[in-house]
């Protein structure tokens, strides 16, 4: 073993310094082992965390990766030093604490769908226009596809809410307001477990839409 280093140590030849800022968010061994790795980015920038899920099988795709390493610091009289994280033995409940703490803290919200699914799972409720612009004839415009893909990784129901008299009101393109009726009709919800994939739910609900636009869907009554 001795031997088989001492070649290893060799066959190693000196590369120049490359300059740092003392203030460089990754240490020279980093910025060696980036190189060596062929992820040649700036300092601060190296995407560790993509470059593991890649040596794992999987693909970061056009998402950006990140890791959250809680510190593990032990303080004593005359030193401050910062231990393994992995001695903390966190569980996948404690990580999920530490996890939405940190979304409190820092106004952050994930764009993740299961991320956005589990918050409506746990109550929040979502507003959601599929169509994503606002239309210019009165006509509805074809929806988007995401918000129906939630939905169903949510597993919640599915409100359709039809407005009429906002297009006569706020025209698009102008910010006059104009004195008018405004009317918000509620329709039956839907289960999205009823519906086998997020193109049938979409449809199922420009249908509702449609039917309360015309005034043919039957309205929920509320006391």
């Amino acid at each position: 073993m001795l031997l088989r280093r001492q070649r290893l140590l060799q066959r190693l030849r000196p590369l120049p310094p490359e300059p740092l800022d003392e203030h460089a968010p990754e240490t020279p061994h980093e910025r060696a082992l980036a190189r060596a790795l062929g992820l040649d980015t700036p300092a601060g920038r190296t995407p560790w965390a993509a470059h593991t899920l890649h040596r794992t099988g999987a693909e970061p795709g056009p998402h950006a990766w990140a890791w959250i390493t809680p510190c593990h610091w032990q303080a004593g009289m005359d030193q401050v030093l910062m231990q393994d994280p992995a001695a903390l033995a966190l569980d996948a409940a404690h990580e999920r604490a530490l996890f939405d703490a940190m979304l409190e803290d820092i106004d952050l919200m994930p764009t993740e769908h299961q991320e956005a699914a589990r918050r409506i799972r746990g109550g929040q409720s979502v507003t959601a226009f599929p169509e994503g612009t606002r239309t210019r004839t009165g006509e509805l415009l074809p929806f988007k596809k995401g918000v129906f893909v939630l939905a169903q990784e949510a597993g919640v129901p599915v409100v359709p809410v039809g407005i009429l008299g906002g297009r006569a009101i706020l025209p698009r393109d102008t910010w006059r307001v104009a004195p008018g009726d405004y009317t918000v009709r509620v329709g039956t919800p839907l289960d999205p477990e009823a519906f086998p994939d997020p193109e049938a739910l979409r449809e199922a609900i420009r249908r509702a839409l449609l039917g309360l636009l015309e005034g043919q869907e039957p309205l929920q009554r509320h006391p």
